[in-house]
């Protein structure tokens, strides 16, 4: 509908006013309470005000109407993850998603990094096998490195995969930003900290 439309532009559009948005959205609720549209525009009204609480209300209101959303689980997946910190219940929703669209690089990366937050390091395997291709050097060094330092039970492992990526890719400024990130928090290697970060830095003063 026309307000529907109008409720949308409003929600994106920081020129217009907020209050118009909700009358608009008030007013398909009205007419029609499973009105799926409006619930997520209500979800993500209230996630834009940073009322995660409510924009979890009409994330499950729209999941209840349309059961089948890849749309709706990631937005569940992510709530879960993020603020309820539920892993078990944040690995349904990215499963679900995953099923209803696994050649997206969001659902599998999401799910390979959820199993193994659940440390489901044979399930992970599985899928990065599988999947693993469909992710960029960034995501595959940090799957291969999580899956690596659990199973060695050695944290250093992170270290190891990203160096070996940057072998491969040694122009990749995500990489070198990682890796130094990797050095300043596991071993505490201030001058390989700073080697990498110049790296990606002088390659990309934006990156920053």
């Amino acid at each position: 509908s026309s307000a529907l439309r109008y409720s949308q532009l409003n929600l994106m559009n920081n020129d217009l006013q907020k209050k118009e948005a909700i009358k608009y959205l008030d007013k398909a609720l009205k007419l029609d309470k499973d009105n799926l549209i409006a619930h997520i525009g209500y979800a993500d009204f209230y996630f834009a005000l940073n009322n995660t609480n409510l924009a979890f209300k009409h994330w499950e209101e729209a999941l209840n109407i349309s059961p089948n959303s890849e749309l709706i689980h990631k937005s569940m997946y992510f709530y879960y993850r993020d603020f309820a910190t539920d892993l078990e219940k944040s690995l349904y929703h990215i499963s679900e998603a995953y099923k209803r669209n696994p050649t997206s690089v969001g659902n599998v990366f999401g799910l390979l990094m959820t199993l193994l937050d659940n440390d489901k390091v044979d399930e992970a395997q599985e899928l990065f096998s599988k999947r693993g291709n469909l992710l960029v050097p960034y995501e595959k060094a940090w799957i291969e490195g999580w899956i690596n330092s659990l199973q060695e039970k050695d944290f250093t492992e992170l270290i190891r995969t990203f160096e070996n990526a940057i072998k491969s890719d040694p122009d990749n400024v995500k990489l070198h930003a990682e890796l130094g990130t990797l050095y300043s928090t596991i071993i505490i290697d201030t001058l390989k900290t700073l080697k990498h970060f110049k790296i990606a830095f002088d390659k990309d003063i934006t990156y920053f």
